[in-house]
């Protein structure tokens, strides 16, 4: 499968990784309000092999894209899909360090975090 470079022009999610599938869906405007039109019309894009964070600015993601798949346009969802082996369990370790970031323009308070974490060894 050839690789694909996407360009974004809008900050990428934190949460995408390098090993995360990514699937897109075409959407129908109703409204005001961007929705997927059905389930059935969802598409795996492939494996996201690398990725450019240039903050609130946008980036490029590169995948292996399935060329069996046709590409998303611009009014298309994204989406990605973590693979559960690699992120399925707590937290390990002795310690533990959290960075809350946050995104908004718009102040925001946090009241509570709640963490699972198991010694990983004794």
């Amino acid at each position: 499968m050839p690789n694909l470079t996407l360009k974004f022009n809008a900050h990428i999610n934190d949460s995408v990784q390098v090993g995360d599938i990514l699937f897109y869906s075409p959407t129908t405007n109703t409204g005001n309000v961007n929705t997927v039109t059905a389930y059935s019309n969802i598409k795996k894009m492939g494996p996201v092999l690398n990725i450019v964070r240039k903050g609130r600015s946008g980036g490029f993601i590169t995948i292996d894209h399935d060329v069996a798949v046709s590409l998303p346009t611009i009014s298309d969802f994204l989406f990605f899909s973590k693979d559960n082996k690699a992120n399925l369990s707590s937290l390990i370790g002795y310690y533990a360090e959290l960075k809350f970031i946050n995104t908004s323009i718009k102040k925001a308070e946090m009241y509570q975090i709640g963490v699972e974490i198991n010694e990983s060894s004794k």
